[in-house]
């Protein structure tokens, strides 16, 4: 497990003891009080509840949006890769020099990806030489004067791959300036604070079982917090997605030009 990860819940859990015991302490005596009306005290619990189950359903939601982003940007990046390997495929049935100009136009799209997409992604940036290779790579698809119905069917079919090719690049730019917008971030750092210290206001005394709760609470709530802010940008972070199948790709090309 990652020590950053421990030390943040292992902190979220201690902190919420520490607030407990102390907020506990300072509460005006009449808060410690035992003899709580009832109806104030279910006034008081029916906000507790409610501010637990709002902020549930907006981690929940969150949670379910960062790691859908991620699946995302993962499957795009092995669909863009899976369709420049069939571009690089198809070249072959293709009469030279156009095989050869297909050929390295592919490898150069795949090597530029590698060394300036994914360095830049990591920035929410995108590099544009990669995608001149890529319009390079369409252009010259384009031009072909194909000289049989065989070599028009094998550029149809790449045709029809170099789209691919697009409509997976767009999407994983688009995910690179994805992430979740600033006003949700505080409205879930408010609630985070709303559900871990109301408690207070129906639970005055700080006794050895609610401090176990509180920690638990706590460290729950932290490591919550911490999936959704290591998975906001696919492509940078501690658990981002990586250009390995550009990388499988770019090697199978060398081995075999």
């Amino acid at each position: 497990m990652d020590s950053l990860v421990v030390i943040i819940v292992l902190g979220a859990a201690l902190g919420s003891v520490v607030v407990y015991a102390v907020v506990g302490r300072v509460l005006p005596s009449r808060w410690r009080k035992g003899d709580v009306e009832e109806s104030e005290s279910f006034a008081i619990e029916s906000v507790n509840v409610l501010l637990g189950l709002l902020f549930s359903i907006l981690l929940a939601f969150l949670i379910a949006t960062v790691l859908s982003d991620y699946d995302k940007a993962s499957s795009d990046a092995q669909t863009e890769a899976n369709a420049i390997g069939a571009v690089h495929s198809l070249a072959r049935g293709i009469s030279e020099p156009t095989q050869s100009l297909w050929k390295s136009d592919s490898k150069n799209y795949t090597m530029l990806v590698i060394n300036q997409d994914w360095p830049l992604m990591q920035r929410q940036e995108a590099s544009e030489p990669a995608w001149t290779a890529l319009s390079k790579l369409r252009n010259d698809i384009f031009a072909f004067k194909s000289a049989n119905d065989l070599e028009q069917t094998i550029q149809d079919k790449t045709i029809d791959k170099v789209q691919d090719i697009y409509d997976s690049r767009r999407t994983r730019v688009d995910l690179v300036n994805a992430g979740i917008p600033d006003f949700m971030w505080y409205t879930l750092l408010v609630g985070a604070v709303l559900v871990a210290l109301f408690p207070l206001l129906t639970k005055p005394h700080t006794t050895g079982r609610l401090l176990i709760a509180v920690a638990i609470q706590g460290a729950v709530i932290a490591a919550s917090l911490y999936l959704v802010t290591v998975l906001n940008h696919p492509f940078s972070g501690t658990f981002r997605v990586e250009p390995s199948a550009f990388q499988i790709l770019l090697d199978r090309f060398n081995a075999s030009p």
